[in-house]
């Protein structure tokens, strides 16, 4: 959720910073993403911490309980993406969609009344148009093909094939696995089995390592 983001990427920053002081061994990270409601730039931070974390040595393993595209954006900067067999992804082409109040406000005798200073100051269209303007259109369309490209860049980037393939459609689970976007379809249980298959390592959740880390970086404290 939005107000627990600022938590977990506090929380994962603390983490890597201890680890590039030598003050925590971090051998694997195991992330599961539950449906959330995230923005865009949102996620592009928690993928930054993730793949800060490979750059340490992480091993990085996702589990996709949520298939929607801001999901799929965060766990392909993880090594090892799993996902049940009912996940179905949309990767196909983004588009953006607005709503005009105009002649509704006519009909009900409103009459709205908004200043707007300079070109590319659209807030008030909704109200005074029934339409885009040409500035409001560039900008949405440029808004919307940059977010486009990040995530089509981010998904190449964990599947060379499924970037030379150029698909932009739905994909089954099993058809994601034939792209190589994800590394496995399995239960969760299976999965928790699979990155916790070695007896040796010692496990805690983000708050314990983050405790931790804590105490060994200010011992006086």
């Amino acid at each position: 959720a939005k107000d627990r983001f600022y938590l977990i990427a506090l929380e994962l920053q603390s983490v890597i910073t201890a680890i590039r002081r030598g003050k925590l061994k971090l051998s694997r990270a195991r992330f599961t993403f539950e449906a959330n409601s995230l923005g865009w730039a949102q996620a592009w931070e928690i993928r930054q911490l993730i793949t800060a974390l490979r750059e340490e040595k992480v091993k990085t393993y996702a589990y996709l309980l949520s298939d929607d595209r801001i999901t799929m954006f965060m766990a392909s900067a993880c090594d090892y993406v799993a996902c049940p067999e009912s996940a179905t992804f949309d990767l196909s082409p983004f588009t953006s969609e607005s709503l005009f109040v105009q002649n509704l406000l006519n009909r009900l005798g409103v009459r709205p009344q908004f200043l707007s200073v300079g070109e590319f100051k659209s807030a008030a269209e909704i109200f005074t148009r029934t339409g885009m303007s040409k500035a409001a259109r560039r900008q949405t369309e440029e808004l919307i093909a940059d977010i486009e490209k990040n995530f089509y860049d981010a998904l190449g980037q964990k599947s060379p094939e499924f970037a030379a393939a150029g698909r932009r459609d739905l994909l089954s689970a099993n058809e994601a696995l034939q792209q190589k976007l994800i590394d496995t379809v399995s239960a969760y249980s299976e999965f928790k089995e699979f990155t916790e298959k070695e007896a040796k390592l010692k496990t805690a959740d983000l708050f314990d390592a983050q405790n931790i880390a804590r105490r060994r970086m200010y011992p006086l404290f």
